[in-house]
């Protein structure tokens, strides 16, 4: 057979099914009648109609699940959507559906009636046609379990509180008192003690106040929530954000002001938590004995499981330690993990006090813990961490892995990491000058790169500037002039910001330059 005939066969045949579901002009108001002329009408659309209204409609209908004036409803209101020219399909069967749901919600006569008067009004506006079919989707899943909102990816429920049907210009639902759940991916989020509008054709929740606690990351609910005043979430996702909410927890006596992000995430709970997050707008925070004798300064964000310290580029946390009270060591980072008993960065800054002096390192790995009181820094392999602590106070350059300190004692131990099969540590005096080390930083090009800064230097007026000024003055990208500054940080010939591009010359680099002329006499102190 040939495809023109097939296809044209089967466009016969859907004109054929579609002019015998025209047929009813009108339902009757007899309920006998009804069910066997709604039958006819739903299996002219799909044969599976006929069990559909047999097995699953009709029991409701006719078996006393529904009372007489809501049968006369329902009948009516199949002629609207009938006169409507609405199909079997959707429109039909979600309205059946949410019928044969409604006995079973133990709602009363009053949302009945709310349902189909909006329902009426939809149907009576020429432009609506296209949404009478999700709102009746939405009211089968609403008065099953309360769902108003469901897709294969997410859910939205409310419960337990009332909720009322309403028509303002588009549907609505109203709810009240009661908890706003998102199910997704196999978890949940909740919030708590709630009220809001849910407008159904926009798929938008407007809500009024609610509560979000860290539950799911296993922190106490009584004492880390965030509450929140109105907010608005897009249904259609499974996260929102919440602006001027009032963060509790227990390191704080008052509530923090900030923003609220909520996402539910497949597999993260407990230690794998990373929603609810706060993030406080205030970046200058002050907690006095963070733990004994460790003073915190800076924002806050709580990430799931995670209680972190933050800062910006230009206003990093800080982490002050004291000794007979007064500031002795002070570490400095965008962010600090800070959990009950320990405190932790990936990067941070440090700087030991001694007198006008000071022992200082740009990047370090920190490690405080509360029980034994022991603060650990260590110099790590990568970027800025390779360089070793400037001493001013004994005019040294020291390389060592580990530093560790009971901040209770006065000893502090430098040397090798605990366990490392390194044990080398070396300490050079800054008038330190080795020719060969001085020719090893020659590069490809033909200038030398101690001599090109100090050129730029003179140039600019300044020992200070920005890394990309040094770029654009030796014609070199920005990637290449900051790999370049990394290695002469490392080797202490000035400091290198990653974060700002700030340079900042150091009194070795003129020195080495000098040394190498011959103008200057130099140490050969280095000891291992």
């Amino acid at each position: 057979m040939k495809p023109t005939r097939v296809l044209t066969l089967a466009i016969l045949f859907l004109i054929g099914l579609q002019a015998h579901a025209q047929k009813i002009k009108s339902f009757e108001m007899n309920s006998e009648m009804f069910i066997k002329q709604m039958t006819d009408f739903m299996s002219s659309s799909k044969k599976e109609g006929k069990k559909f209204v047999e097995n699953e409609f009709a029991p409701v209908f006719m078996e006393g699940q529904l009372s007489f004036e809501q049968q006369q409803v329902i009948m009516q209101t199949c002629n609207e959507l009938l006169e409507k020219k609405h199909s079997a399909y959707p429109v039909f069967e979600s309205y059946l559906r949410a019928m044969i749901a409604f006995p079973q919600s133990g709602e009363s006569m009053e949302t009945f009636n709310d349902f189909h008067s909006v329902l009426l009004k939809l149907n009576s506006e020429k432009k609506k046609k296209k949404e009478i079919a999700p709102f009746l989707k939405n009211g089968e899943t609403l008065f099953e379990d309360r769902v108003f909102f469901s897709t294969s990816a997410v859910q939205w429920k409310f419960g337990p509180g009332k909720y009322k049907l309403e028509y303002d210009s588009i549907p609505m639902i109203r709810f009240e008192e009661g908890n706003l759940i998102c199910y997704s991916k196999g978890d949940s989020s909740r919030v708590l003690g709630t009220s809001g509008a849910y407008y159904i054709l926009n798929e938008r929740w407007y809500g009024t106040k609610g509560k979000v606690t860290w539950d799911r990351a296993d922190f106490d609910t009584k004492t880390t929530y965030a509450e929140f005043d109105e907010y608005e979430i897009r249904i259609k996702g499974s996260s929102f954000v919440v602006d001027s909410v009032l963060f509790y927890n227990e390191y704080f006596d008052q509530p923090l002001i900030g923003q609220l992000s909520e996402k539910v995430l497949a597999n993260r709970s407990g230690p794998q938590a990373s929603y609810p997050k706060f993030e406080s707008y205030n970046k200058r925070l002050e907690i006095k004995n963070i733990f004994k004798n460790v003073d915190y300064e800076g924002g806050f964000t709580m990430r799931g499981v995670k209680l972190a310290g933050t800062g910006t580029v230009e206003e990093p946390a800080i982490l002050t330690f004291y000794r007979d009270g007064e500031r002795f060591l002070e570490n400095r980072s965008m962010e600090f993990s800070i959990r009950p008993e320990k405190i932790t960065s990936l990067h941070s800054s440090a700087r030991i006090y001694l007198d006008e002096d000071t022992i200082s390192h740009p990047d370090l790995n920190l490690k405080f813990h509360k029980g034994a009181r022991r603060l650990t820094l260590l110099r790590t392999d990568e970027g800025l961490s390779k360089a070793p602590y400037s001493n001013t106070y004994h005019g040294m350059d020291m390389f060592f892995e580990a530093l560790y300190w009971n901040i209770d004692e006065p000893l502090i131990e430098m040397g090798a990491l605990v366990g490392s099969t390194q044990h080398l540590a070396a300490f050079e005096s800054q008038d330190y000058y080795k020719k060969a080390r001085y020719d090893g930083l020659m590069g490809i090009g033909m200038t030398h790169p101690l001599v090109e800064i100090r050129d730029f230097s003179r140039y600019a007026g300044s020992t200070e500037f920005y890394d990309k000024e040094l770029a654009q003055f030796l014609r070199l990208g920005l990637e290449q002039t900051s790999i370049m500054l990394i290695e002469l940080n490392n080797q202490g010939y000035l400091t290198y910001d990653l974060n700002t591009g700030w340079v900042v010359m150091k009194p070795k680099l003129m020195n080495y330059l000098r040394n190498n002329s011959g103008a200057r006499d130099y140490d050969v102190l280095l000891f291992n």
